[in-house]
């Protein structure tokens, strides 16, 4: 699925393939849907079209993708938004009038003839027609299938989640980003291969951080555990790393060490910048580092920096987006980028 923005509109017949359908939101948003029954091994599928500005605006190509599995198990896919900006909407020239000549004095009926002045000829030059805001190239996400076999990496996966109290605050669903973050990891749990290789553990951070659920492949337990997460005051975001790096230490030989990191604010009363430092070893460890900012108010650049590529930095201003960041995140985990998706 793909979304124009309420000031761009789908030029018709553009589209290649054509989607499955269009639908047009209240608020004047198109969406493009296509669908694929299904895809052979390696295969690439390429979508493009034409869009044409309606007015001046700003907005957001956004975009998903669900893959279905053959065990029937969907995974929803976020792909990166493009702010565009229509400005100085081009201007049709007008059309240059053609030279026009005075006809020249009429000579007397006499014999001799005495010359006019030479009759002037004037013009009228239209003014050049200035083209603003040319059309520039929008680079829009590509989707790739590839498929990840089951076994090939084994994880343990440290879930550090913000428990301060900015996290009792609710959401558009009328429930806390707290419970809305619970939810969320409980997804990710039944996406990871418990009993089958994987593991995971559960930190708590605010003033400071707690291992609420040590490694373990008991599913029930790790709920369990996210379920008693109590809020505090304070977000001390060098204390999550810190207890989610070490928490590691116990992972199976051969499991890949990755922290997931969940974080509503600034980090205080410790410096955002001490968090960036404990991840960079960790990194430097071998530990991958997911981080998920929720709301504005937030240490952004460095959350970007703790995370060890820029694509595992998510943020999202609603917590009711937590589930489909998680499920992402849990999708990349076995099947990362450079080892999969062409690379990319």
């Amino acid at each position: 699925m793909h979304e124009l923005p309420p000031m761009l509109a789908l030029v018709p017949g553009s589209a290649q393939p054509a989607p499955a359908d269009v639908t047009t939101t209240a608020t004047g948003t198109q969406r493009l849907h296509w669908r694929f029954a299904s895809l052979a091994a390696g295969a690439q599928v390429s979508v493009t079209y034409r869009a044409r500005a309606l007015g001046e605006g700003t907005g957001n190509l956004r975009g998903s993708a669900v893959i279905t599995e053959t065990t029937d198990i969907s995974h929803t896919l976020p792909m990166p938004s493009r702010a565009i900006t229509v400005a100085g909407l081009c201007k049709t020239p007008t059309t240059t009038p053609t030279e026009t000549a005075l006809p020249s004095a009429t000579p007397s009926a006499t014999s001799t003839v005495t010359p006019t002045a030479a009759a002037s000829s004037t013009s009228t030059q239209a003014p050049t027609a200035t083209l603003a805001g040319l059309p520039q190239p929008a680079f829009l996400p590509l989707a790739l299938w590839a498929r990840c076999v089951p076994g090939q990496q084994r994880v343990a996966v440290a879930l550090v989640m913000d428990a301060s109290l900015s996290m009792l605050e609710t959401t558009v669903a009328g429930r806390s980003k707290l419970e809305a973050a619970r939810k969320a990891a409980q997804t990710f749990l039944g996406m990871l291969h418990l009993g089958g290789g994987d593991s995971a553990a559960v930190v708590a951070f605010n003033a400071s951080a707690t291992v609420v659920a040590a490694l373990s492949t008991d599913r029930a337990a790790l709920e369990t555990a996210l379920n008693g997460i109590q809020a505090a005051p304070q977000t001390c975001l060098v204390c999550g790393m810190a207890a989610g790096e070490e928490v590691l230490g116990r992972r199976q030989v051969g499991q890949l060490p990755v922290v997931v990191l969940l974080t509503d604010g600034r980090s205080n009363p410790q410096p955002a910048g001490e968090a960036l430092a404990r991840a960079a070893e960790a990194k430097a460890a071998g530990v991958v580092v997911f981080t998920i900012g929720l709301g504005e108010d937030l240490d952004a650049d460095v959350l970007l920096a703790m995370s060890s590529r820029p694509e595992y930095a998510f943020r999202t201003s609603d917590a009711e987006a937590l589930a489909e960041i998680y499920s992402a995140i849990a999708v990349a985990l076995p099947c990362p980028a450079d080892a999969f998706w062409g690379g990319r």
